[in-house]
Order: C-alpha cells, then sequence, then structure tokens
C-alpha cells in the first residue's frame, strides 16, 4: 500500500487531478467504499465510506475511500473514477466557510460508481468533506 501511494504521489503535478495522471496508470482502481486503515504496516478495513471531495482548483467533487483528514493535504489518492485527484487543503482561518461548500456538481463516474454500490449494499456511509 506504502509503494502504491507513494507512485501516486510522484506523478506529475497536474490541475487536481481531471487531466492529470490516472491511478491505474500505476494500480488500479480503489476497493469502493472500504476505508483503509494502516496499523503497524498492514491494512485493516474498518467500514463502508466514501468522501466527495473537491480538489483543489477544481470545480467539481470526486468520490475517495481514502479518509481526507487522515491524510495529509495535498496528497494525491486516486478517486472512484480513476483519477488521481489532491486532498484539499484546509480554509483558513478556520471560521471562515469553505468556497467548495457551495460546490455540488459530482464527477459522473464516481457517481455511477457510488450509486451502484449503494444499490448493492445499504451499508455504504457517504460523506461530503469540506475542508
Amino acid at each position: 500500500m506504502r509503494d502504491e501511494t507513494d507512485r501516486i504521489a510522484q506523478a506529475e503535478p497536474d490541475s487536481g487531478g481531471i487531466r492529470g495522471p490516472r491511478a491505474t496508470d500505476r494500480a488500479g482502481p480503489p476497493s469502493l467504499g472500504q476505508t483503509r486503515i494502516d496499523r503497524g504496516g498492514s491494512t485493516v478495513f474498518d467500514r463502508e465510506q466514501v468522501w466527495w471531495i473537491v480538489p483543489p482548483g477544481q470545480r467539481i467533487r470526486h468520490a475517495v475511500t481514502d479518509r481526507p483528514g487522515a491524510r495529509p493535504a495535498g496528497d494525491v489518492v486516486p478517486a472512484l473514477c480513476s483519477a488521481a485527484v489532491k486532498i484539499p487543503y484546509e480554509t483558513y482561518p478556520p471560521s471562515r466557510e469553505p468556497r467548495s461548500r457551495a460546490i455540488t456538481e459530482r464527477c459522473p463516474e464516481c457517481e455511477r460508481q457510488v450509486a451502484d454500490q449503494l444499490r448493492r449494499s445499504a451499508d455504504l456511509v457517504v460523506s461530503v468533506w469540506d475542508s
């Protein structure tokens, strides 16, 4: 898992991942909805969850399975559509409302995969992440 993350993070800088390197070029799409937690070098699947995030500089939400708050801002992670997207930065000052909160447009491929999973399993937790 660590090697996969390193390869994705070393990808060329892009404009938030929509036209940038594809995560599938390196490691394949993420498992839909499983929260990955690294504990002592092993990966544990906690619960099925996806987060809708707006990568920095973008105007569209992508669904990711890596919990955004568990990764440093700017880290590149694979979205469900296989695009490499960056984890958004925190809004500063914290009292200010994040600009991403007003963005409701979603990546059609990510949305299709989330809808498919929701039809298969009502246990999927879908959250919106605005930092």
